[in-house]
């Protein structure tokens, strides 16, 4: 930790700054480097490398020189950042960490940082531990490379150019660098996720909490015109941006700083501690944000990843439909071996249900002036794909590549994966989507166990197909809904899930068409009118459009207990909409109409997006 001990004591929180800084749970350290108010630039650190650790830091520079000999790299510059490099380390009752980060270049930065991974395992480390050994200053001396073709291309520019001193080499950040960039707010969520994954412990939480603090002084640097990485900084830097909020920060940089709290403050705090970053990322995305993508673009944005009509794989499909008699039924799939989950517990409780419309020959018509969601019982059992169309039918004659989404748990969150956020390691996806072979999503909806988990957890992963239908099954087996009142924003796509699994809330900006093919499934329905209560991500965000609240009462991130939320759940129940939907039923509901999907029995449905207004 930079600017402060942990005491090792039995202190608990105090109810003051002043208090917790005269009973020694907090020490008063740190810098505040200021902040150009016209261009947003820092200063950069001044070099007070205490002497003591001058060979500390001279043996840590040799470890990298080593590398460059032995691995044939060359090596730009090593830079020290940290307590040490702002001669914080000086006061400090104890050992301190070093940290260290160094620039090499190499025509293979891949292949350089396998190579270098491999020589700190097999020599590198042992280098480090003799350093800490020897000088017993450094309880742990970080190794930090960056491999790069060329000067131009320098990775982690700002805390290069703001947070360290040159030690080695030569170093001449531009100014650009030193404008203070928002990172560790984007994966706030993910955080607190792996912080409580296997039990909170004091060291997670502290990382935790640690991490949120110095997230705040990133979303918070233009209010205060300073910027630190130190505690004391960053909690006044919150404290000033929310004031409402201090108590809170101050019991964050408590236990940040060691102090003891009960298991259930703890999980509190850390709990709004993330909220509360987030909500101010969002406020910072949409004071930043240029202009908002247009409408009709952001509706139709899942176009450019989706086959032509004429891919061999509807070419495939048709050539099975040609000769579908010919098609042994052998591989039926027995739907009670598929895995299944239980459903999370909902904290929502609905009174009202969906409107039920008449089945009438000119039903179709009233979509096109339809404002509400409404479910016509049975207005599809006469479709042949609702006796034809079994998991282990519609896997044969999907492809011989069928597109899945793949959830750490039984709950779905999409997210998309071709954001700059997520592309670049900084965003933690929710899901994934990838394409499998027909018998091996069988087989892993089955929860077979010799099958690797494919990016989570083995055993928690989760399935949902989410493919493409193929015209010619399509008109053999259904029919074009959205041609009745406009034309579709997206192909047609068929779902298939396992029992329990839940598509978290979100809304669209399209109308939908959901017909329900086999099983069955529960829909939770929030009205525009509250729209904005669900306080959803942005649509520049990668979990654009999706609640940023958790409506199931084993929430982990604190939304359904948040007071900022309070206006929703005091209505929740009398304004949310629910419906059950059986096989033959189809039902309509308008674009930002927010929903939550539960899939009760193992389920297959299809999907249309439609705009209506807009004639083909």
């Amino acid at each position: 930790m930079v600017g402060f001990v942990f005491l090792g004591n039995l202190i608990g929180l105090q109810p003051s700054l002043a208090l917790a800084i005269e009973r020694g749970v907090v020490e008063r350290k740190g810098t505040y480097q200021k902040i150009d108010k016209r261009t947003l630039e820092v200063e950069p650190v001044v070099d007070k490398t205490p002497v003591e650790w001058r060979p500390v830091v001279d043996d840590t520079v040799r470890v990298y020189q080593n590398a460059e000999s032995r691995l044939g790299l060359k090596l730009l510059a090593v830079l020290i950042r940290g307590s040490v490099a702002k001669g914080v380390s000086s006061g400090l009752s104890g050992p301190s960490d070093l940290d260290s980060l160094a620039y090499f270049e190499t025509t293979k930065p891949k292949n350089s940082e396998v190579l270098f991974r491999n020589w700190m395992c097999q020599e590198g480390q042992t280098l480090v531990n003799a350093i800490v050994l020897k000088y017993g200053l450094a309880s742990k001396i970080e190794i930090c490379p960056y491999f790069v073709i060329d000067r131009t291309q320098i990775p982690n520019k700002f805390t290069a150019a703001t947070q360290s001193v040159v030690a080695y080499g030569l170093w001449d950040a531009d100014k650009s660098a030193r404008v203070p960039e928002v990172k560790l707010a984007i994966d706030i969520r993910a955080d607190l996720n792996r912080s409580l994954a296997d039990g909170p412990s004091k060291e997670s939480t502290q990382w935790f909490l640690k991490k949120a603090l110095r997230a705040g002084m990133e979303l918070s640097f233009r209010e205060v015109l300073y910027f630190s990485r130190d505690l004391l900084p960053c909690y006044e830097a919150c404290a000033k941006l929310s004031p409402e909020m201090e108590p809170l920060f101050l019991e964050a940089l408590q236990i940040a700083c060691g102090a003891e709290s009960d298991i259930s403050v703890t999980l509190s705090v850390m709990r709004e501690m993330a909220m509360w970053v987030e909500t101010q990322h969002m406020d910072v995305l949409a004071r930043d944000s240029a202009s908002e993508p247009k409408h009709l673009s952001e509706i139709l944005v899942d176009h450019k990843d989706e086959p032509d009509s004429n891919s061999p794989a509807d070419l495939r499909s048709a050539f099975c439909l040609f000769f579908r008699d010919l098609i042994p039924s052998t591989n039926e799939v027995d739907e009670s071996s598929l895995l299944t989950d239980q459903l999370p517990l909902v904290a929502i409780r609905p009174i009202h249900q969906v409107r039920e419309a008449s089945l009438q020959e000119d039903w179709r018509k009233s979509f096109a002036t339809e404002s509400e969601a409404v479910v016509y019982r049975g207005g599809a059992k006469s479709w042949p794909a609702i006796r034809k169309w079994t998991l282990g039918y519609l896997a044969r004659l999907l492809g011989d590549q069928i597109e899945v989404l793949v959830s750490p748990s039984n709950v779905f969150v999409y997210c998309r994966e071709s954001h700059p956020w997520i592309t670049s390691g900084t965003f933690t996806p929710t899901s994934r989507r990838t394409f499998l072979a027909p018998d091996e999503v069988l087989e892993r909806m089955r929860g077979e166990a010799t099958k690797r988990p494919l990016f989570f957890h083995p055993g928690e992963e989760r399935l949902y197909v989410q493919s493409r239908i193929p015209p010619a099954l399509l008109d053999k087996d259904a029919e074009r809904l959205q041609n009745v009142i406009g034309f579709g924003a997206q192909a047609e796509r068929v779902w298939m899930s396992t029992a329990g699994s839940v598509s978290a809330l979100h809304y669209d900006d399209a109308d939908s068409f959901l017909v329900q093919i086999r099983g069955t499934k529960r829909v939770i329905f929030v009205k525009p009118d509250d729209l904005d209560k669900l306080a959803c991500f942005p649509v520049g965000h990668p979990l654009g459009r999706r609640s940023r609240i958790d409506i199931t009462e084993g929430d982990t991130f604190g939304g359904n207990s948040s007071a900022r939320h309070a206006s929703f759940w005091r209505e929740a129940d009398s304004r949310c909409l629910s419906v059950l939907l059986h096989p033959g039923d189809i039902l309509f509901f308008p674009a930002r109409w927010a929903h939550y999907i539960e899939s009760v029995t193992a389920s297959v449905s299809l999907t249309y997006r439609v705009l209506r207004g807009h004639g083909r």
